[in-house]
């Protein structure tokens, strides 16, 4: 399996913020996966994907030993936000996780709109996103992928914002 305690997600980012206020407790750890956690609830976190000269980025998840992995190569231009879902909860509830480059974060289009972040299609215009995903068969794809990651993050630091972007106690839909 790739997903499993101690597996790994990176990504080339400048932010990261938590979802909502439960993902807060995971910030600090946002990369890292817990092994089968009863009553474990979703943590969501929002990423400000960074590409290289392109707009070109990737995105990878591997296991604990580094050998097995996906990756996910996108353009910011076309997808400029990066949403990163863990559900750590039993194999029985749903053991997964989700990366998901995309126009929006998972909030409602409301909270998005002020963030500029609703992509507006006229009638018979289409939008084209391209993505490639790739499956690393071992530790020298891993680390290559790793390697390119590293390389468009540079020497960007990844700031780590506390509150959620969107305030949601006190919602309701």
């Amino acid at each position: 399996p790739i997903l499993e305690k101690g597996a790994k997600f990176t990504a080339a980012v400048s932010e990261i913020s938590p979802f909502n206020n439960y993902a807060k407790a995971g910030l600090k750890n946002w990369g890292t996966y817990l092994g089968p956690t009863k009553n474990f609830d979703e943590m969501v976190f929002n990423f400000k994907p960074i590409g290289d000269e392109n707009g070109n980025t990737l995105a990878v998840l591997h296991n604990s030993l580094e050998n097995k992995g996906v990756s996910v190569a996108y353009n910011i231009k076309q997808l400029p936000v990066l949403t990163l879902w863990k559900n750590t909860d039993t194999l029985n509830q749903g053991y997964v996780t989700g990366i998901e480059p995309g126009t929006s974060y998972a909030y409602s289009t409301k909270y998005q709109r002020p963030l500029g972040l609703v992509p507006k299609i006229k009638a018979g215009q289409s939008k084209q996103f391209d993505m490639t995903y790739t499956v690393l068969n071992s530790s020298f794809e891993v680390k290559s992928a790793l390697g390119k990651v590293l390389e468009i993050q540079g020497d960007q630091v990844i700031k780590l914002i506390e509150q959620p972007i969107v305030d949601l106690t006190n919602i309701s839909e």
